[in-house]
């Protein structure tokens, strides 16, 4: 108990130190009531977390299993409620539970929004709510190297991961503590690299701000109601692109094209499988939204086909930014939800199943057809040049039976409340797979307003958090903790 109350500390901790942005941007606007609100909450969470790391200091933090996987549920569930504070006091219209629904979107990198047009928040909130994108994107990697683990799949990258984070397979309490030290670096230059790109290119350093955050964490939340297209700078889209792929595959798999070390680079599958989806989903939107009647000169179809791939990066790295009107709403209904429900890599922020293990599904599902021609052939399980074991294989099938199972468990309960069958479903779906810009991108059944985020009820609202939680912890992780075999263990 006392190994998840140090580490909840620490996350508050965290948080507060991270309101020293927003402190610095009300200050430079001049949002005097922003200022008092952010500079007491943050004053708070200081007390408080540094109260429980100061009366935790020098106990003996016992690591176990069942610790870390109660602390991976509750770092999503918990931290959100502080992070919810600054949208409940500076935004006024908004009750603490749409503050909640926020927050834990922003901090899943879910993307979805409750607030209508953000350009009306005061700056520094506006900062606050993409910063949380980026918080939630680093807190993604940190539990996915230390926690996740044993549930992502067979080790492409063991080698990698123990060169940097060592203490991931060792017994060494300060885990978490090296694992961000070893990943902040790498995430920080993505991060420095897209904002200084896009303030060169001639983009306001709020904004540039704002959608760096979201990029690099594939958070999605936008801080104006429009799409990329109003700026007018095409080259902040492709940067926007590029940094939207970056987040979508491997992290360790970019640390490996930084550093020039092409073996590791070539030797993993899933960054090229993950481009080839978004080269063809960019000709399927060319040729979606190619008018006739337009000018066919080649400035058309080139930049018809660049917002096509823009467009299609945008939805393969569940980030959900809109690039243009007309890429809106052209998908099919299934292939959205086959797009959703896919998501982007793994040791990513993307949310989703992951390219991965659809690889492994339908490896799995042709060596189970060949056996039917082929009873008693023996068939060597492998993933490129490591050695797989079909039990592994066969729980990535648990795992998608599990989330479309949610998928319907959650649309029953959103279309208690009032949505379509089509809206729930969808929902249900962009929720569990951290894509929440989708539902409202899609614009599925109708564009009635009483269907949008903001004006669903509590029970939706809460219905969604569940969700997204689940989303980004890993649903079987969840259903673990919930085994009571698992604690008597």
């Amino acid at each position: 108990m006392f190994y998840i109350v140090y580490y909840l500390g620490l996350c508050l901790f965290i948080l507060s130190g991270t309101m020293l942005l927003p402190l610095l941007v009300a200050l430079f606007y001049q949002e005097a009531n922003a200022f008092y609100n952010f500079f007491l909450i943050s004053f708070f969470m200081l007390f408080l977390s540094g109260s429980i790391l100061f009366a935790l200091r020098g106990r003996v933090l016992l690591d176990r299993r069942h610790s870390k996987l109660l602390l991976l549920v509750l770092v999503w569930s918990v931290v959100p409620v502080a992070a919810a504070l600054p949208f409940y006091f500076l935004e006024s219209p908004m009750t603490y539970n749409s503050a909640y629904f926020e927050a834990v979107s922003g901090f899943t990198t879910t993307g979805a929004t409750v607030i209508k047009n953000p350009a009306d928040l005061p700056k520094s909130l506006l900062v606050w709510r993409s910063l949380l994108n980026w918080l939630g994107g680093l807190t993604t990697y940190v539990i996915i190297a230390l926690l996740l683990k044993p549930l992502s799949g067979p080790e492409v990258f063991g080698r990698e991961m123990r060169s940097i984070i060592p203490s991931t397979y060792s017994t060494n309490n300060d885990g978490i503590k090296e694992a961000i030290k070893a990943i902040l670096p790498l995430y920080s230059a993505l991060t420095l690299a897209c904002l200084t790109l896009l303030v060169v290119i001639g983009m306001e350093p709020l904004h540039a701000l704002c959608l760096t955050f979201g990029a690099v964490s594939t958070g999605g939340f936008m801080p104006i109601q429009s799409s990329l297209s109003i700026y007018g700078l095409p080259a902040a889209e492709f940067v926007l692109a590029v940094f939207m792929l970056l987040g979508t595959v491997s992290l360790l798999w970019v640390q490996a094209l930084v550093q020039f070390r092409w073996r590791t680079v070539f030797s993993v599958r899933e960054p090229f499988s993950i481009l080839l989806a978004i080269f063809l989903l960019g000709c399927l939107l060319t040729i979606l939204t190619w008018d006739p009647q337009s000018n066919k000169s080649i400035y058309y179809s080139l930049r018809t086909f660049f917002s096509g791939l823009v467009a299609a990066t945008s939805f393969i790295s569940t980030t959900g930014y809109p690039v243009s009107d007309s890429t809106q709403h052209v998908i099919p209904y299934v292939m959205m939800l086959v797009i959703v429900i896919v998501g982007g890599g793994r040791f990513s922020t993307a949310g989703g199943m992951k390219f991965f293990r659809v690889g492994e599904m339908f490896r799995l599902s042709y060596l189970e057809l060949q056996r039917l021609v082929f009873p008693h052939s023996v068939s060597a399980l492998r993933h490129g040049n490591v050695g797989r074991e079909r039990n592994v294989m066969q729980s990535v099938w648990t795992n998608f039976t599990v989330i479309v199972f949610f998928i319907c468990l959650l649309a029953i309960i959103l279309s208690a409340t009032g949505l379509p069958i089509t809206n729930a479903f969808m929902a249900s779906a962009s929720a569990l797979g951290n894509f929440g810009p989708v539902y409202e991108l899609y614009n599925i059944d109708s564009a009635a307003s009483q269907y949008m985020y903001a004006n669903m009820s509590s029970l939706a609202h809460n219905t969604l958090c569940l969700g997204m939680i689940l989303g980004r912890v890993e649903v079987l992780a969840v259903l673990t903790v919930l085994n009571l075999q698992y604690w008597r263990a």
